[in-house]
């Protein structure tokens, strides 16, 4: 009993783990009149390698079914040699409905593992956007389309890059302390949660730099327009 006992304890998988950030990516979710909104997401490629990572490829597996018309996909854990299942729906996908519902489902039901929950955390991203040929893009910051979504990505990281350089003394301004961070997170979080006044007292207090700067005034110049 006890020598099983310790074959299993020495099994045991820190499923803590599931929870670290794994590589991600950015897409548009929608375009507004004055900017592409911009979310991260996973791909279900890289839930399998962090499944295999932390559990081992023998020590998980999925499983779909079909409820009232809605897909659902399970992901089942051998933890102290009991298999555990989580379980959760998909949306359709605008292009490969059957595919893209069966990927959604799979990655909700990560994220009940902890798996991609960081992403909760991650702030939308507004950037702007051209039309081509009758169809949008999102765009640089000098007005050229974006096509590809790794560039899409690589640039909005890029961008994420300039707005941490808080630091810098050339971006103070009338001898304002620069903003920090999480000033600058708990300003735009209070700004989209509908309190559009702390933008005037942000200004009033801090300097920020260029990439913070742009969106900040664009996140309160599109929240003023929908209030009047």
């Amino acid at each position: 009993m006890t020598s099983q006992k310790n074959i299993i304890m020495e099994n045991k998988i820190d499923l803590s783990k599931l929870k670290e950030k794994i590589p991600f990516q950015w897409r548009v979710q929608s375009f507004q009149t004055n900017s592409a909104m911009c979310v991260a997401y996973i791909d279900s490629r890289d839930v399998q390698e962090i499944l295999d990572k932390v559990c081992l490829p023998e020590n998980w597996q999925c499983d779909y079914k079909e409820i009232k018309g809605n897909l659902f996909c399970g992901i089942g854990i051998k933890h102290l040699d009991q298999w555990i299942w989580k379980w959760d729906c998909g949306t359709e996908s605008n292009t490969e409905k059957e595919k893209g519902e069966a990927s959604d489902s799979f990655k909700r039901a990560a994220v009940k593992w902890g798996i991609g929950r960081f992403l909760y955390d991650l702030d939308i991203q507004r950037i702007k956007w051209v039309e081509k040929n009758s169809k949008k893009y999102p765009a640089d910051n000098n007005g050229n389309p974006i096509y590809d979504g790794k560039e899409l990505t690589r640039f909005i990281n890029e961008r994420g890059k300039t707005a941490t350089l808080y630091n810098h003394k050339e971006i103070e301004t009338n001898g304002l302390p620069l903003v920090k961070n999480e000033q600058f997170k708990k300003i735009m979080e209070r700004i989209r949660g509908g309190e559009i006044d702390i933008y005037y007292k942000a200004k009033a207090e801090f300097s920020f730099a260029p990439a913070q700067e742009k969106l900040l005034t664009d996140t309160f110049q599109e929240l003023k327009k929908q209030k009047a």
